[in-house]
């Protein structure tokens, strides 16, 4: 899955504005005959979850080298404890 991913997130020809592979394609780069397609699909959510350099729009997706604005906002969210950091921050503005 992510070797459909990088490859189909290579640069293309100048005048290709759109990023990326769709749905279809990544299963047809990875999908071989008699397997379950839903397993594939599984794995590309999998992989949105966990992967902070994957990226999609529009059913649409690629490797990017701008980490995925979802992915970065949990990672600096398990920075914070929540009683030791927002709690305390908030009592304070709120006095």
């Amino acid at each position: 899955m992510a070797r459909t991913l990088f490859l189909g997130s290579a640069p293309g020809s100048a005048g290709k504005v759109i990023k990326g592979l769709d749905l279809t394609h990544i299963l047809l780069g990875v999908a071989k005959p008699e397997q379950t397609i839903g397993h594939y699909k599984d794995a590309l959510k999998h992989l949105l979850d966990k992967l902070n350099y994957i990226n999609h729009e529009n059913n649409r997706f690629w490797f990017d080298i701008t980490p995925n604005l979802r992915r970065e906002m949990e990672t600096r969210k398990q920075r914070f404890n929540e009683q030791d950091d927002v709690l305390p921050l908030l009592k304070d503005r709120l006095k």
